[in-house]
């Protein structure tokens, strides 16, 4: 609706692509989401811009690029909650739990207040980083707490890799029986 509206009101205005952008991203849209941010132009003084086109570099597979934008956001605004998720999870995806988990312990405070995204990450890097029963318990928590879809998908990939097929087999399809819609 939001974009919508200023696709209506000021179709052209920078603002009105960045929206876009971010729509067709949450959408899975990510190369229509840079073709968009492609048409507003530099990008360089706009670290909220940068953090979703590099959200949306990532999604598209550009991985180096994205890292780029993140770090040139995390330049600008060096605690932006965006970049740095988005950064942990250009590390996670690299295999550096470690890195990952360096950055996202300044964002994790707790289950209760941080964003799903940034407990899922986190726990990612910690089972990376070698630490799988505090990522189980913090995912079992979440899941439990949230009634998350994306935790016990997380949680469903924390046990797989510990070799726990059935609690992975279990977490997995209430994650379904949440959201039928989520695909592993």
């Amino acid at each position: 609706a939001e974009a919508e509206l200023a696709s209506k009101s000021a179709p052209d205005s920078p603002l009105t692509k960045v929206i876009s952008a971010r729509v067709a991203l949450a959408e899975g849209r990510a190369g229509d989401a840079l073709k968009s941010l492609e048409a507003v132009g530099e990008l360089r003084g706009f670290p909220r811009a940068l953090a979703l086109r590099g959200q949306a570099k990532l999604a598209a597979g550009d991985q180096k690029a994205a890292v780029a934008d993140f770090d040139a956001a995390l330049e600008l605004v060096p605690k932006m909650p965006d970049a740095a998720l988005g950064r942990a999870q250009a590390d996670l995806r690299a295999g550096d739990g470690k890195a990952a988990k360096r950055r996202l312990e300044e964002l994790f405070e707790d289950i209760d207040t941080a964003p799903t995204e940034i407990v899922v990450a986190y726990a990612e890097a910690l089972a990376q980083s070698d630490d799988v029963d505090r990522a189980r318990s913090i995912l079992k928590d979440m899941a439990r707490k949230k009634e998350s879809p994306e935790g016990f998908v997380a949680l469903a990939r924390v046990e797989k890799v510990a070799g726990n097929n059935d609690a992975a087999r279990k977490a997995f399809e209430r994650a379904l029986a949440i959201d039928g819609s989520v695909v592993e």
